[in-house]
């Protein structure tokens, strides 16, 4: 499943970012931040694949 673009909604439905940083086991997304405690990237585009 792709991600669909939301960052966090209030089911934390799968695809969300913020459950792609959640379930992410290799620390691959850990330069973004957290929810609430975001850091800023110049220059970045996020594209995120959710597979179940």
């Amino acid at each position: 499943m792709q991600g669909f673009g939301t960052i966090e909604d209030p089911e934390n439905d799968l695809g969300s970012l913020v459950n792609v940083i959640q379930g992410d086991e290799d620390g691959e997304w850990s330069d973004i931040g957290t929810a609430n405690n975001w850091n800023t990237i110049d220059d970045a585009y996020l594209y995120f694949v959710v597979d179940n």
